[in-house]
């Protein structure tokens, strides 16, 4: 039945296609492009920080969080 629908032309609606793509395909600015890849470069999650936060607890990914290398040594 499906497959006769789309051989004559019509293709049904996905759940959720119409929804998302308006959000997907705007253009971001360059501090949300910026911490998008951070995001992926470190493996933390991406959204509000408040979400971030219990995300990367529940899951054990505090550590992508932190900042990279040991403490800083205060200047004597």
């Amino acid at each position: 039945m499906l497959s006769a629908a789309l051989a004559a032309g019509w293709e049904p609606e996905r759940e959720g296609e119409k929804k998302g793509t308006g959000l997907v395909n705007q253009p971001q600015t360059d501090a949300e492009l910026d911490a998008l890849r951070r995001s992926v470069r470190r493996g933390q999650p991406f959204g509000s920080e408040a979400w971030v936060q219990r995300t990367a607890t529940h899951l054990g990914l505090g550590s992508s969080l932190r900042s990279r290398g040991g403490p800083r040594l205060a200047a004597e």
